[in-house]
């Protein structure tokens, strides 16, 4: 009943061939090698002349969990708070209240529900970002195995992965 008219491919082979191409379109393939020196001295073509360091410094491995930072915890938060449909609700009745016509007595106390359950929603919030932060410190700080030439010992590290520290806990 249904034709694939068009030029449509119905075989499932075929799709699936398709799906792959699709697919590794998507891959952005490095061309450039990584070079892992362990247990011996970093090779001279790979140290700065000028500082002594690796040329090559790769991304840190810290986690940040945390939603807000000290700048930005109260737009976001208040962005966040009045997405809530419940809150843009009594605001917009709170802002129709401030006139005249609708009658009410005093436009500002009607403000003080809102204005408490989004005090201590940003108070929770805050607390529960605060504990998120100090669970990335004790993550970003805990000491790991690092090997460092022949003597391998053990040393504080902060740019340790996730999966690294994954691996040590089992």
């Amino acid at each position: 009943m249904f034709s694939s008219g068009g030029g449509g491919n119905s075989n499932p082979g075929d799709l699936i061939g398709m799906y792959k191409n699709y697919k590794d379109k998507k891959k952005v393939v490095d061309t450039s090698l990584r070079h892992i020196v362990f247990n011996q001295p970093l090779p001279q073509d790979m140290i700065d002349p000028k500082t002594g360091l690796p040329k090559t410094q790769y991304p840190r491995n810290k986690i940040r969990s945390t939603k807000y930072t000290p700048l930005s915890f109260i737009p976001k938060n208040l962005i966040f708070q009045f997405s809530n449909i419940a809150n843009i609700y009594f605001l917009i009745v709170i802002i129709l209240g401030a006139w005249s016509i609708f009658g009410v007595q005093n436009p500002g106390m009607q403000a003080v529900p809102l204005i408490v359950v989004v005090a201590l929603t940003a108070i929770k919030d805050a607390f529960e970002d605060n504990r998120r932060a100090a669970s990335d410190l004790e993550m970003n700080t805990s000491r790991i195995h690092v090997i460092m030439g022949p003597h391998n010992p053990n040393v504080v590290v902060d740019n340790v992965g996730l999966w690294r520290r994954f691996k040590k806990a089992f």
